[in-house]
């Protein structure tokens, strides 16, 4: 029951209501993969099940929250809907944000006190591509195939991890 003097100041907002397939995302034990297309409620369910495991938490100062996006403008759109919750440790970061914080923990964590990664050790198309070509025991002046290349790299990758 609301009227429109209400809907038209400033500080209204729309009460969003959650279908059954939304609500059982939210409410779900544990942790859940949700993959779709744009537009199809992600940010939604993402933001509720944020705000609900904060309900369920209350009180536990071991709890924490991150929330990682490739999208800086996401991140930010989120942070501004969840904000801050005394006593619960929220994060919004970038991929990349997460990636460059990883990597700074990384020394600390490995108790060695020295970079993880040295740039030297870096394996650029150039460098992987003569690694490939002498395996296979072919000149340094040959050029293979790319999607060839990227097949090597991709098996390469698949049995280091």
């Amino acid at each position: 029951h609301m009227n429109l003097e209400e809907i038209a100041t400033n500080s209204w907002v729309p009460r969003l209501h959650l279908s059954d397939e939304e609500l059982q995302v939210v409410e779900e034990p544990g942790t859940v993969l949700l993959l779709g297309r744009s537009g199809t409620g992600k940010t939604v369910c993402i933001c509720n099940r944020m705000e609900y495991d904060c309900q369920k938490h209350k009180g536990d100062s071991t709890f924490s929250q991150l929330f990682v996006a490739r999208s800086k403008r996401l991140t930010k759109y989120v942070s501004g809907v969840l904000g801050e919750v005394e006593g619960i440790g929220r994060g919004f970061l970038t991929y990349a944000e997460l990636l460059c914080e990883l990597e700074s923990a990384l020394p600390q964590i490995s108790g060695r006190g020295e970079r993880s990664f040295r740039p030297s050790a870096r394996v650029d198309y150039v460098r992987f591509k003569d690694y490939y070509v002498s395996r296979q025991g072919l000149s340094k002046d040959t050029h293979p195939d790319p999607l060839v290349v990227w097949t090597a790299i991709r098996s390469f990758l698949k049995n280091s991890i």
